[in-house]
């Protein structure tokens, strides 16, 4: 009886976290504006800045996937050149590492985590109450954040009694980095946020339950998870909107595809290298994520041009059949 309880309290967790991130990513955009829009316009020329963008975007709003969303909306307007596009997704992928960052940092104070959650919430509740949508929105964004601080609270608490059961060892604890790594994928693909994965990753790690070397494998998958959604938002949309996608997963498949073949051999260093990096495990885990986001977007700037190319060449097959289809479909309507 102990264990469910203990499960849903960490479902609960889990689920007060995914709305705090929710509450930050909506109200973001209605204190900026159109803010972030004209920014991303204004350094279209010049990839650097882009991807600095989509960084600070993305770190502010704790969400990749809301701001990829947008960045999808904007390529397929026609607001943003594909290639400008595809640097704010590259920068996107470096902002949502905070996260894992935040918890790494609040992982072994409990207390004080829930003490500055439910501070926050309180305020944001307050703040709420006035008039001004503004003022409303920062309300929001407060307690979302103190959302995400009691959701860290919870999942941190009661993560260590599920080294018990089986069905939880299948998931983290098998021994094959390739079954690992597709977990990884899966469960954000399912979830439909890799903040919630890897800041998980970051709490088993911290506590003993699972290995660095098992949470890197899984949060590889879990960067390619975090493009699904993307990738079915875009499919409703134009031409540009789903190469601007399919780029994202793209980019992210091919991080991860490099960054699986140094584990498979060179894994034993990388990790004794990223436990130089931090005192505890839980911060090795987080500076894995961010030092492998940041180095994928440094070696991926510079070869926009020919990844834009290969992602062209998967999707352009797909518009054609597409063409051919309405083209085929008004034919019909004509004879009739």
């Amino acid at each position: 009886m102990q264990g469910i309880l203990n499960l849903l309290l960490i479902l609960g967790g889990v689920a007060v976290f995914l709305v705090g991130l929710t509450r930050i990513s909506d109200n973001f955009s209605a204190i900026i504006g159109q803010g972030v829009e004209r920014a991303i316009k204004k350094a279209a020329k010049s990839r650097t800045l882009c991807a600095l963008i989509g960084s600070a975007v993305a770190g502010v709003s704790q969400s990749s996937a809301a701001a990829n969303m947008v960045v999808v909306a904007l390529a397929d307007s026609g607001v943003l050149p594909f290639l400008s596009a595809c640097a704010v997704i590259v920068g996107t992928n470096v902002g949502t590492t905070v996260t894992a960052q935040l918890v790494a940092l609040t992982v072994d104070k409990e207390l004080l985590v829930a003490a500055v959650g439910s501070l926050l919430a309180f305020f944001g509740v307050v703040l709420g109450l006035f008039k001004a949508e503004k003022i409303k929105a920062l309300g929001k964004i407060l307690s979302g954040f103190g959302f995400v601080f009691i959701g860290i609270n919870l999942m941190t608490t009661f993560t260590k009694s599920l080294y018990n059961y089986d069905w939880f060892k299948g998931l983290f604890l098998v021994k094959s980095p390739l079954i690992v790594l597709l977990n990884g994928f899966f469960i954000t693909a399912i979830c439909q946020s890799s903040s919630v994965v890897t800041s998980m990753l970051v709490i088993l790690t911290g506590g003993g339950i699972i290995g660095l070397e098992q949470a890197i494998y899984m949060i590889l998958g879990a960067n390619v998870g975090s493009c699904v959604l993307v990738i079915f938002a875009a499919s409703l949309k134009g031409a540009v909107a789903q190469k601007t996608a399919v780029f994202n997963l793209v980019f992210n498949g091919l991080g991860a595809a490099v960054g699986f073949l140094l584990m498979i051999g060179f894994g034993d260093s990388i990790c004794l290298l990223l436990q130089k990096t931090a005192q505890t495990n839980s911060g090795a885990v987080a500076n894995f994520h961010t030092v492998f986001n940041i180095a994928s977007a440094v070696v991926a700037l510079p070869l926009l041009k020919p990844v834009s190319r290969l992602t062209e060449l998967l999707v352009l097959p797909t518009a054609r059949q597409k063409v051919k289809k309405s083209r085929r479909k008004n034919q019909f309507r004509v004879k009739v």
